[in-house]
C-alpha cells in the first residue's frame, strides 16, 4: 500500500514542474531552442531543476526590471512637473 505522504510529494513535484514549464512557455525573452531546453531541465530533474528554472527566471525580471503586473515601465512619475500657475 503506498502512504499517502508519497502521493502528496509526488503531486507537489508534478504541481512545481508545471507551474515552471508554464513560466518557460510564457517567458517572451527566450527562442525556441532555450524553451525546449528549459523543459527538458525541469523534467529530466524534477524538483532541481524547477527550482533553478524558477530561480533563474525570477532573477532575470528582476535585472530588467519587469514589472510584476505586466505594464512597462516608462520612468516618469505620475506628479506634476512644471512651473504651476
Amino acid at each position: 500500500m503506498v502512504a499517502i505522504w508519497k502521493i502528496t510529494l509526488s503531486a507537489a513535484v508534478i504541481a512545481l514542474n508545471v507551474f515552471a514549464t508554464y513560466k518557460v512557455i510564457r517567458s517572451e525573452e527566450l527562442e525556441r531552442f532555450q524553451i525546449a531546453a528549459q523543459i527538458a531541465i525541469v523534467w529530466l530533474f524534477p524538483l532541481l531543476g524547477a527550482s533553478v528554472i524558477l530561480i533563474f527566471h525570477r532573477s532575470a525580471n528582476e535585472k530588467v526590471g519587469a514589472n510584476p503586473k505586466g505594464r512597462a515601465e516608462t520612468g516618469i512619475d505620475n506628479y506634476t512637473v512644471g512651473g504651476g500657475d
